[in-house]
């Protein structure tokens, strides 16, 4: 590219020069009594240097002296007497023109910092890389952008640069580098309250963005730097050609995907030069620019192919193509290279630098890579070490038959593909409180596939859908001791054909109380609980938690018959980890430019959204899941002492196990099965996969540190229950045989009964001192039993017996015991970040695997939390990953 013109002389101002200026400015002294001086030459900075600047601007000093001059006089004859003191008259004429030269001066010197030199046009190298910090400090990553290689423009197909003049700047070849007409319209939108422009900047403007971010940053949405932007593009065309300027623009544009550069993007994406790119691949790339990540055909195809079709309608309406070849070229297919691996990603936590890149993409553009830039995340390395480790560990179990007969492909019979046919998994980790995700694995190989399943997965969520129903059903008032009676259920569904929810074996237990239905999964228990507080009022907790697809109102959603994002199944479960208030995830803490000055800050996002007492007895009902029901694995893994709660899930055919859990400090989720759904093992379920993989997991997240478990709030209030839930004990009276304590919404809360003789206040004062003492060393001997035998289970490996009644008394330890009691729960054998080793104790949390010598074992069932839908179903499609 040709260099801008011819090095500056010694002098930037010659005299003789701008005659006709010169006369009228001697013309304006003389009126006003103040003769004009041409000026001396003064000496030019190179790098502030502009052609012809700085004589311009003394010439302009002068004027201004001269007109502010005549404008006194002027004035001071039409007031009369004015100010007639010589003193007065030369202050007030210096104010005048220095009020009136500092615009100019700004305007011609792009503010007090001088302009840009638009010779680095020439010259235009990529930025440098950004780099990313894990909480604890350790670098992550080095978030480069694609080098790219600069392409001639005679080397393009014609029609290449005319995709991007006609969907970016129609008037290009017309405008000296501002389109006033689009400009001042766009303005005038902008000062109407509630509406938006449709963006004014030109493709010269843009290019001043890309060449000059440190003095236009993205960032930056001031009046001052939109016309220190039109002062440099107005520059820019003063020196160089339109095919120059497009050339410029061509090779610098952000694609998205790291990716700048015509030649760049045409390889990323198609797998070809950028002098091959046919019509409808040329329409694609020119809609990129716009908003890359949106419409990036790697992440949402459908928008992007939109975006595609829009440039042919514009170039067909402007005359660059015929209307039947924008047809043909709008059914045309959209067909992307297969994806290389790439070496400028991180190899530690790949998944979750992908996604830091995308959210800073949307907040800072290609500034990212301006050079320095140090971006700070939320990411605890220990945690995602132990959730990739752990989940591979399990998988890797699943497919060499532990947990049943493993039919699936393996990951070891397949090469690098776009999609993965092999078992797959997920997992993620967030603080309760802020919302900071400390771990987030997508996949188990990110150079075999970069499809993120759990910010871009959608799934089935089967039973781990169902707290949001027994949350809406206790905001309507029903308790966790009522019963419900599990029988068939026959509902008609809109197509007219009739849908029967069944249990896990087939069979119906009569008359149970909803929490014995939570803690057992019981999906007939479900639908009718959502019936009973109203479909809408479930889809509007599930909202509210964070589940922002359509949820439509039919019983099948009682047991997660619907789609969701598993990244947004985790945030719904914040509002009971944190007693109603959502916390939205932050990935980000702070961005830093190479000078230390804060970039962009995310803040965290707290949203109150359920009732602190609902969300307590729904937390309690959950615990139960944990302790005693289908997620009993996950506190095997855990250990005792640490509070923990969640739901199990698996849906039809055991295609998907889920476990989504939480601490008072923590949510977690994990989710195991294949990018096409199909059966996983005939007997697994997310109590036998998901479940144990979330306890290892939380255990690293908690440190071994038990948390100070959930208080009730003021509005929940405390009785006694009969074991059996049939009676709640009145407060005074003794319940004869087994009790528990249970929770109610103080609203709601039932009446008690009082057996005949059993009121307290009938029993003289030993003897109540005596049932007291009597309870207390029962509590205690429960608390030490349940200790000894879960030490026992860990040691040797056995189940010992569970027992049925529902929520246990409150685990009083010590700090000490807590300590002791929270060793680390060991992984499978065959984690791959361990050596070899020789067989190793079982420990707590293994399946033993059976012998041939082991007598045959029956057919399985299916487990608790399991759904099957015998009448069509209304399951959302699942989307292909990448």
């Amino acid at each position: 590219m040709p260099q801008p013109g011819s090095s500056p002389p010694e002098n930037v101002y010659r005299p003789g020069r701008f005659p006709a200026l010169r006369e009228r400015l001697r013309t304006l002294g003389r009126r006003a009594r103040m003769p004009f001086t041409e000026p001396r030459a003064v000496p030019a900075a190179a790098a502030d240097w502009f052609s012809e600047q700085m004589e311009r601007d003394a010439l302009f000093f002068a004027a201004i002296l001269s007109a502010g001059g005549r404008a006194l006089r002027g004035g001071f004859r039409a007031g009369g007497r004015g100010l007639r003191h010589p003193f007065h008259r030369r202050w007030i004429l210096a104010l005048f023109a220095i009020l009136g030269f500092l615009p100019l001066f700004s305007w011609q010197r792009c503010g007090f910092r001088g302009c840009p030199d638009v010779r680095r046009l020439a010259a235009l190298q990529p930025g440098g890389a950004a780099r990313v910090f894990d909480v604890r400090g350790g670098l992550l990553a080095d978030l480069s952008p694609t080098r790219w290689t600069v392409v001639d423009i005679d080397d393009l197909p014609p029609l290449v640069p005319e995709a991007f003049v006609a969907v970016e700047d129609q008037n290009f070849f017309r405008h000296g580098g501002v389109h006033w007409p689009r400009f001042i319209a766009q303005t005038a939108r902008n000062l109407i309250p509630g509406q938006r422009g449709a963006g004014a900047s030109t493709i010269t403007m843009q290019v001043a963005r890309n060449v000059f971010p440190d003095r236009l940053p993205a960032s930056d949405r001031t009046v001052r730097r939109k016309l220190l932007e039109i002062r440099v593009a107005r520059e820019i065309e003063a020196h160089y050609g339109k095919r120059e300027i497009l050339q410029v623009y061509l090779n610098n544009i952000y694609f998205g995907e790291g990716v700048y550069g015509i030649e760049s993007a045409a390889r990323v994406y198609f797998g070809k030069h950028a002098s091959a790119l046919t019509l409808p691949e040329a329409a694609l790339l020119a809609g990129l620019p716009k908003a890359p990540t949106r419409y990036s055909p790697r992440r949402n195809l459908a928008l992007s192919t939109g975006r595609r079709n829009l440039v042919l309608t514009l170039m067909a309406a402007q005359g660059r193509i015929p209307a039947d070849r924008a047809r043909e070229a709008k059914a045309a297919p959209v067909r992307l290279a297969r994806l290389q691996p790439d070496n400028r990603r991180a190899t530690r936590a790949p998944y979750f630098v992908e996604q830091v890149r995308r959210a800073l993409e949307s907040q800072l553009g290609p500034s990212l890579y301006d050079g320095g830039v140090r971006v700070y995340t939320t990411l605890d390395p220990a945690v995602q070490s132990a959730a990739e480790r752990q989940l591979e560990a399990q998988i890797r179990a699943v497919e060499s038959g532990r947990f049943g007969r493993f039919d699936g492909p393996k990951k070891a019979e397949y090469d690098v593909a776009d999609q993965t046919p092999y078992l797959q998994g997920g997992a993620v980790v967030m603080d309760a409180h802020t919302g900071d995700v400390l771990a987030l694995v997508g996949g188990r190989s990110w150079d075999e596939s970069r499809f993120d399943r759990i910010t871009q997965g959608l799934r089935q969520p089967g039973s781990a859908f169902k707290p949001f129903v027994y949350a809406a059903a206790i905001q309507q008032g029903v308790n966790p001791t009522d019963r419900i009676v599990d029988d068939t259920v026959r509902r008609q569904m809109p197509g007219g054909e009739v849908w029967i929810p069944r249990n896990f074996d087939g069979r119906y237990r009569g008359s149970v109380t909803v929490r014995t239905a939570l803690r057992q999964s019981i999906n007939t228990v479900a639908v009718k609980l959502a019936e009973r507080a109203g479909l809408d009022k479930v889809g509007e907790m599930a909202r509210g938690a964070g589940i922002s697809r359509d949820i439509p109102q039919l019983p099948s959603v009682a047991i997660g018959a619907t789609a969701v994002q598993p990244m947004e199944l985790a945030r719904a479960y914040t509002p009971f980890a944190t007693l109603g208030v959502r916390v939205e995830p932050r990935w980000v803490t702070r961005v830093e430019n190479a000078d230390g000055e804060i970039l962009w800050r995310e803040d965290v996002q707290r949203k109150r959204v359920m009732d602190r007492g609902v969300a307590f007895v729904t937390t309690t009902l959950m615990r139960g899941v944990v302790d005693r029901g289908t997620g009993s694995a996950a506190r095997a893994a855990l250990g005792p002492g640490i509070p923990a709660a969640g739901k199990t899930g698996t849906t039809n055919g055991a295609t998907d196990a889920w476990f989504v859990g939480f601490t008072p400090d923590h949510v977690g989720l994990v989710w195991i099965g294949f990018d096409r759904p199909r059966t996983i093992t005939a007997s697994g379920s997310g109590g036998t996969l998901a479940a144990p993989v979330w306890g290892r997991i939380m255990r690293v997240a908690e440190r071994g540190e038990a948390p100070e478990a959930w208080s009730a709030p003021g509005n929940v209030v405390q009785r006694t229950v009969s074991v059996s839930g049939d009676r709640v004990i009145a407060p005074g009276c003794r319940a004869p045989g087994a009790t528990y304590q249970e929770y109610f919404l103080r609203a709601h809360v039932p009446a008690g009964v009082c057996p005949r003789g059993s009121r307290r206040s009938d029993s003289p004062w030993w003897t109540r001192a005596w049932e007291s003492a009597r309870t207390s060393a029962r509590e205690w001997a429960r608390d030490a039993w349940d200790q000894v035998r879960s030490r026992v289970r860990r040691a040797a490996g056995g189940d010992a017996e569970v027992r049925e009644d529902a929520g246990p008394p409150p685990v009083r330890r010590t700090r000490t015991e807590r300590r002791t009691d929270t060793v680390a729960v060991p992984a499978p054998e065959d984690a791959p970040a361990d050596p070899p080793l020789a067989e190793p104790e079982a420990p707590a949390d293994t399946i033993r695997l059976r012998t041939p010598d082991d007598p045959p074992l029956p057919e399985p069932v299916a487990p608790a939390d399991t759904i099957r839908l015998d009448a069509p179903r209304d399951t959302l499609a699942f989307p292909a990953p990448e």
